[in-house]
């Protein structure tokens, strides 16, 4: 039986392979790619990292980039628990089917987490904006592009940061480096 597979697009927390690994069995790294015709807002409220939380929105004139993932479906459904996804549509995020172009230009359709609710854009913590930056880094994303995440405007976290959650694997507490041991 062919296991079947799911491209994601991680533009924001999801970059950074630590979290991603904690998140999802088996995340298996395609490289960077880019989403043209957006740019990353931020909205909300996140607990965890006391500030606003990432998302995308239309802009003709923006780009988004950040790191292709191929998925099983078990690590989608991971996933999906995590950004409390419900097939009703009333969580806080949804999948969003996009169209990504990876660095031979080839176009991909992909999914992502998109907020559900924005209101008005708020900043993030600092903590948060950096956690995302090193994620970009980490995944050699264009210079230009993580600068510009530099320069969104932060407000610092009120207590430390991040509140860890528990997840599915946390019982385990093991990642995914344990497992190909």
């Amino acid at each position: 039986m062919k296991e079947i597979t799911h491209y994601y697009f991680a533009y924001g927390s999801n970059m950074n392979l630590a979290q991603i690994k904690q998140r999802c069995l088996s995340p298996k790294v395609l490289g960077i790619a880019c989403l043209p015709g957006y740019k990353v807002e931020f909205y909300g409220y996140s607990g965890i990292w006391d500030g606003a939380q990432e998302t995308v929105i239309p802009d003709r004139q923006s780009e988004v980039w950040g790191v292709l993932y191929e998925l099983q479906f078990f690590d989608c459904e991971s996933l999906d628990e995590y950004h409390d996804v419900r097939i009703d549509g009333t969580g806080p995020y949804f999948h969003y089917p996009v169209e990504v172009i990876n660095r031979e230009q080839g176009t991909i359709e992909a999914m992502i987490y998109k907020k559900n609710i924005l209101q008005a854009a708020k900043p993030p913590s600092m903590e948060y904006l950096n956690f995302i930056v090193q994620g970009a880094k980490e995944q050699g994303l264009p210079e230009a592009y993580i600068k510009l995440l530099q320069t969104e405007k932060t407000t610092p976290a009120s207590y430390t940061v991040p509140i860890v959650q528990k997840s599915k694997l946390s019982y385990m507490n093991v990642t995914c480096d344990a497992c190909d041991q």
